[in-house]
């Protein structure tokens, strides 16, 4: 299958929180693929000053929260199609519709609009997409479940998904990780980590990169 490359100059990726006051992971690819710059921010205004100062003009936003939500109770057909796909991996997204006031309107759409993208499904250029990691690492990578990296497992257990999770970016070749200082940091950071505090710290902006990548 032949993919139309896109002709601006980097892929943002914004992994919103269900809860807007935890912190929002934020990463930028550039368009030959390499890890330009991760991070994390709280407000949308925060948000919006991190991409103006990593990627002032990207191609593609890649936003970790629903953005096309018309549905007014249960969940979208598209949430469906990836319990149906994806469930056996553990990899089912929650249920998305108006009746959640987060959802009236979707933070993630908001902040595309500020941003200056359109949600349009059929746009290949200066578009807002939807991401949902799970399954598009069970797919890219061929897992045989999901990677179970989140605070609500037992700490050691956790910690090695999480290793998991950073080898993961590191193998990839076009991603340059390793050249980028705060990459370094994260690794330590991981590592050396005693309790979940520090995991939580950076779980948002390891999420940020893979979702950039995977965009």
């Amino acid at each position: 299958m032949r993919v139309e490359a896109l002709t601006l100059t980097s892929t943002v990726h914004i992994d919103l929180p269900w809860d807007p006051k935890n912190r929002t992971g934020l990463a930028a690819v550039g368009a030959d693929g390499r890890l330009l710059a991760s991070g994390s921010a709280g407000s949308d205004d925060e948000i919006i000053d991190w991409i103006d100062a990593h990627a002032p003009r990207p191609g593609v936003i890649a936003i970790d929260a629903p953005l096309i939500v018309t549905n007014r109770t249960g969940r979208r057909a598209c949430d469906s199609a990836i319990h149906a796909a994806f469930g056996r991996f553990d990899a089912s997204p929650h249920s998305t519709n108006l009746g959640k006031p987060e959802m009236n309107p979707p933070r993630g759409a908001v902040i595309a609009e500020r941003v200056g993208l359109p949600v349009d499904p059929t746009l290949r250029d200066r578009v807002a997409i939807e991401v949902y990691p799970h399954p598009a690492m069970v797919g890219l990578w061929e897992l045989d479940l999901i990677l179970k990296y989140k605070v609500k497992y037992e700490f050691a257990f956790r910690k090695r998904e999480f290793e998991r999770l950073l080898d993961l970016p590191e193998a990839e070749a076009t991603l340059q990780v390793s050249a980028v200082p705060r990459w370094i940091e994260l690794r330590a950071i991981s590592k050396e980590a005693t309790g979940h505090s520090a995991l939580n710290r950076i779980q948002d902006e390891a999420d940020g990169i893979i979702c950039a990548w995977l965009a």
